[in-house]
Formats: C-alpha cells, sequence, structure tokens
C-alpha cells in the first residue's frame, strides 16, 4: 500500500434506519449459557450452533483476566433449545500456562460436528497453531485431530460456500505473531478435516489512511458467489466491508460502511429466508447496547432492527451493562445469539447467555 497516496474511503449508503434510536425487544427469551465462577470469572469470546437436536455452546475461558494464566476450553450442550444446558465440559487446558487457547469455532461436515481452535503460545494473541476436534456421538466428547501450524485467528463458524467449498474469515499474522492482516481460509475439497488455505483479503494489515489494523475481526454475508465481509476496526466508530466476487478469491479494496459501531466484534449472516443480519455494539454506546439489525429482503440495506441488550437485564440475575462479542447459528426456525455478558457491574467478571429470536417475528 502506498501510504503517500492512499486510497479514500468509500461510503456506503445505508436505509433511513435510525440505529440510535433502537429500543430493546423485551419478547425474547434469553438464558444463561456459563456463568463465572470461583475457577473461572472472565468469559471472552463464545460459539453456539445445532446438531441432531442439540445446541451447542463452547468458550474460552480465564481465572481473573482476559489471556493471562490458564486459558482452557469448555463445552456444553442443551437439549431444550437454551433453556437449560447440561454441565459444562474441559476440551482442553494446559495447567503449566504456556499454552493459551481461544477461540473456539464451529463446522459441520458430512454429518460430523467439528470443533476448530487456535493455539497461542508466545503472548495472547500471538497465533501458534490451529487444532481441529471431532464430535463423537457414542462417548459424548471430541476428539483431536490434528493441529497445524497455521497462524490464523478464527472469528466464525463455517460457511459452505455455492461451490462446495468451505470458508472461514479471520485475520492473519506471522507464525507466533499478532495477527492484523484481514484473510479468509478455504478449504478447496469442501471438507473441514482436509487442507485449508490462506487467502488474504487485503496485502497486509494497513488501512487506506496509513494507519494499522488493530482487531481485524471478521465475518461474512454470502451470496452465491458475492461474499460482503464485515471488518472491525477501532480507528474509527464504522465497519469497514470488503466485497469479493469469486467466491472470497480476490477482494475489493476497504469501503467505510455506515452503521456507527463501537469497539467490539461484529457478527453477520444469512438467513434461510434470504434476508441478512448484523449484530453488533452501537457508537457512541460502547457495549452497553448490542443491537441487531436485519433487512427486508435480500438486498444490503439494514431497514429494521431492535437492541437484544441495553445496560442491566432484569431476566438476568445480576447482570452488568456490557454485552459484547456475538455469534449465531440459524435453527429449528429461530436464530440462535450468543454472547459475552459482563456480571455485577464488573468488566472482568463475564459469562455468556444465549438470545433466541423466532423468525417469524422478522417478517
Amino acid at each position: 500500500m502506498d501510504n503517500n497516496n492512499p486510497p479514500v474511503y468509500i461510503k456506503c449508503k445505508l436505509s433511513s434506519l435510525d440505529f440510535l434510536s433502537l429500543k430493546k425487544n423485551n419478547n425474547l427469551s434469553c438464558y444463561p449459557v456459563c456463568m463465572p465462577d470461583d475457577s473461572f470469572s472472565f468469559l471472552h469470546e463464545a460459539a453456539c450452533i445445532e446438531f441432531k437436536g442439540k445446541l451447542f455452546a463452547a468458550w474460552y475461558q480465564n481465572e481473573e483476566k482476559e489471556l493471562i494464566g490458564a486459558t482452557p476450553i469448555f463445552w456444553t450442550y442443551s437439549m431444550d433449545e437454551g433453556k437449560t444446558f447440561v454441565d459444562k465440559k474441559l476440551l482442553v487446558i494446559d495447567n503449566t500456562k504456556q499454552i493459551l487457547y481461544c477461540p473456539p469455532v464451529f463446522g459441520i461436515c458430512d454429518g460430523h460436528l467439528y470443533m476448530l481452535i487456535n493455539e497461542m503460545y508466545i503472548e495472547p494473541d500471538h497465533i501458534h497453531a490451529l487444532d481441529l476436534y471431532i464430535y463423537d456421538e457414542e462417548n459424548d466428547t471430541f476428539e483431536f485431530l490434528w493441529s497445524r501450524p497455521i497462524p490464523f485467528k478464527l472469528n466464525t463458524n463455517v460457511y459452505a460456500l455455492d461451490n462446495g467449498k468451505l470458508m472461514l474469515p479471520g485475520r492473519l499474522a506471522e507464525l507466533d505473531g499478532f495477527p492484523v492482516t484481514p484473510a479468509v481460509l478455504i478449504s478447496d475439497s469442501g471438507k473441514i478435516d482436509a487442507d485449508w488455505r490462506v487467502v488474504k483479503v487485503q496485502e497486509d494489515g494497513g488501512l487506506p489512511d496509513g494507519k494499522d489494523y488493530i482487531h481485524p475481526e471478521q465475518s461474512a454475508i454470502v451470496q452465491g458467489n458475492h461474499i460482503v465481509m464485515f471488518c472491525r476496526t477501532d480507528r474509527e466508530p464504522k465497519p469497514i466491508l470488503y466485497i469479493s466476487e469469486d467466491y472470497g478469491e480476490m477482494w475489493s479494496k476497504p469501503i467505510l460502511y455506515d452503521i456507527p459501531v463501537s469497539s467490539s466484534k461484529i457478527y453477520s449472516g444469512t438467513l434461510s429466508s434470504g434476508q441478512h443480519y448484523w449484530i453488533g455494539n452501537l457508537f457512541p454506546h460502547e457495549r452497553k447496547k448490542l443491537a441487531f439489525l436485519y433487512t427486508s429482503g435480500k438486498d444490503l440495506f439494514f431497514d429494521k432492527g431492535f437492541l437484544l441488550q441495553d445496560g442491566p437485564d432484569e431476566k438476568l440475575e445480576g447482570s452488568g451493562k456490557q454485552w459484547s462479542y456475538p455469534a449465531a447459528y440459524e435453527a429449528n426456525d429461530k436464530l440462535f445469539v450468543i454472547y459475552t455478558a459482563a456480571v455485577k457491574e464488573s468488566h472482568t467478571i463475564r459469562g455468556a447467555v444465549l438470545s433466541v429470536i423466532p423468525l417469524k417475528d422478522l417478517k
């Protein structure tokens, strides 16, 4: 990138939705997934997926602060669409506290459920390896398959593309480095347990104004060969878009999008109806307001929306003022949204909760 003559941002005009006047949807069901305990009081990123009647959730936790000390992966599942979950199960932990694990994501392929996680070794967020596990239904466990030195930080569940390939949005680094370059992994075979190759969304971690990305977390809206990637940037209160017209092989220059977003993870996707959704924190409220935006049709005009959370939730005992790091999965005519919840007015005591959105309400 030529910083002496950087390209300008292109603004995408959204519809007339007044984002800052959105109200909380109090009709949604909301359930605790994992609350802090004496051993692990900090939970940061979680993921969810439905598989053969079970709603799975997984996350990483810390004893007190993010990515300091033991950083294990836990998982659980619900048989009643999130109302109750079985006791959390430990997937992996390094008791020496040298290897840290984050964040889990899911994928389904050929009738099997998989979980992918990152290993960090040198420093927090410095990616050392990509690990893959497969769910053993008979023994109700996740079994280790492989670990590969791919310095790619995960952000979303696996996307299945119409060309038969698979895609994982995320960000790239040098091995054991901090990931700042937006990228995707692609499985050409369409298999999760096969080889994944890296495709850079842009050549480096630099923004058009010459500054560097901080946390370019990504998620995608996929329509055939057309992919729109939402990317977090903490440099200003708007997300960046990248667009691909060839199943993620080549990407546009960064496009500044007109949603007023605070510095946190964005999660986007497409429903079976063809409508698109976007979940994130609204600026200038930081992580107090967690918004759910959606489209009336198949275009990218977000003309409807509501708040999933807005400050303390009276339905969740002890909940605080922060809600962040959403992830979502559609199943059984519902969208299940899992996200991080600050507890007891503290930013460092966090659990995970689940909101359930009936798709009939999004017509």
